[in-house]
């Protein structure tokens, strides 16, 4: 089968300039990968092939999927420094990627080798340079240019237990952004007088990753290793308008962990046969929280601005993977041809869970940015809608 794809060795992944240190911006160098636009995004990787959407791909970490299967997205990311090549997939795959029709994006982690190495990095960027954002203006009375601090900091660190036996391999690299927003909206004052326009976005982010090998007797090597990606991030939304028409009250604090451990073992047949047996258990957690902005608030939308809270917080999901992966590899005698057989199995069982009072507090939606009037027709909503239930799920699957 030939599988149309590429892939980015060690030398590449350090080399190219990475957007945000984000590994999967550099799929779409891949042919047939293109970038999917910001509000039509359904995964964290914002990749489409062959004109499908996000929902399609699949993001495996030395095999095993780091996929969202409530969401169609992905359980968190990895730093850069923890990777030693990955390999993005287009069209014509194998049997064993028969869990997505999209993007398949590989990634295979570092490992530690015979020699003692390390490794640490810095990188700062602030508002020095910036000019005066087009929202700065917008803003009436006019405003200055938003502030901007970016920290990333972190390293690398590997080497043998034993030499020629046990290694290591760690990494860790945080990001610290301190930035701001602009609600540029016209009519935010007539509502909410003397709101600020500026809001501060506060965003802390940790990756860490550790892996252990050790070779066993028998041309056999087992591989330990933990990943870890936290976030929190405070006035965010997840509104489809514009950010200048959000007022303050309507953002929230999110909070994803992601996290996995996994233990691999690959052993060798003589020359023609390979085993690979691996498993993962992963968890998801995520949570949008409106304590400290509007909590309990009807939503109120208008034309010209967003008030209350966000119809779709607070909520908090979580999803636990349990994943097997056993493929043999062989190749048959020569003088059976050139061939090669291989077969496996990949079995997942995941148990999701959440709360999501999406409109539990009610909805106005209304034609005019008018304040309401008793005497005005015209101010009267439209429209309002609330929604009742159950808002807590709870259910597992197989895959």
């Amino acid at each position: 089968v030939t599988t149309l794809g590429r892939g980015f060795t060690t030398a590449e992944i350090e080399g190219l300039p990475v957007a945000a240190r984000d590994f999967a911006s550099l799929a779409t160098l891949s042919p047939g990968i293109g970038s999917m636009a910001e509000s039509v995004r359904t995964t964290a990787t914002g990749l489409t092939s062959a004109g499908q959407t996000g929902r399609n791909n699949t993001v495996l970490i030395d095999g095993l999927t780091i996929d969202d299967r409530r969401q169609s997205n992905v359980r968190g990311s990895l730093s850069l420094a923890a990777i030693k090549e990955f390999m993005v997939l287009s069209n014509s795959y194998n049997a064993e990627y028969g869990q997505a029709s999209g993007a398949i994006v590989s990634v295979l982690t570092r490992s530690g080798t015979n020699q003692h190495a390390g490794r640490a990095f810095y990188y700062h960027r602030d508002d020095a340079w910036d000019a005066t954002s087009g929202a700065a203006s917008l803003v009436s009375p006019r405003e200055t240019k938003s502030s901007l601090q970016q920290q990333i900091l972190g390293g690398v660190i590997g080497g043998p237990l034993a030499r020629d036996h046990a290694f290591f391999f760690g990494s860790t690299e945080q990001t610290n952004r301190d930035t701001e927003q602009f609600v540029t909206s016209a009519v935010l004052q007539a509502f909410r007088p003397g709101a600020d326009a500026r809001l501060p976005v506060v965003s802390r982010s940790t990756l860490a990753f550790v892996r252990g090998d050790v070779n066993l007797a028998g041309a056999s090597l087992l591989t330990v290793r933990y990943r870890l990606d936290r976030n929190r991030a405070t006035n965010q939304t997840a509104d489809s308008q514009p950010a200048g028409l959000i007022s303050p009250e309507r953002h929230a604090d999110i909070t994803p962990v992601n996290q996995d451990a996994a233990v691999l073992h690959n052993h060798v047949f003589g020359a023609r046969g390979l085993n690979e047996l691996k498993f993962q258990g992963g968890r998801r957690a995520n949570e949008s929280d409106v304590t400290d902005y509007c909590l309990g608030c009807v939503a109120e939308n208008r034309p010209g601005i967003l008030l209350g809270k966000s119809p779709t917080s607070p909520n908090a999901v979580s999803e636990h993977r349990w994943q097997v992966v056993d493929a043999l590899t062989w190749l048959p005698p020569r003088g059976a041809g050139d061939h090669m057989l291989k077969l496996g199995i990949d079995a997942s069982l995941v148990r999701e869970a959440g709360i999501d009072p999406a409109g539990f507090d009610g909805i106005f939606t209304f034609a005019t940015n008018s304040p309401f009037n008793p005497a005005n027709a015209a101010t009267y909503p439209t429209r309002y809608l609330r929604n009742e239930g159950n808002p807590r799920t709870d259910f597992r699957s197989g895959v």
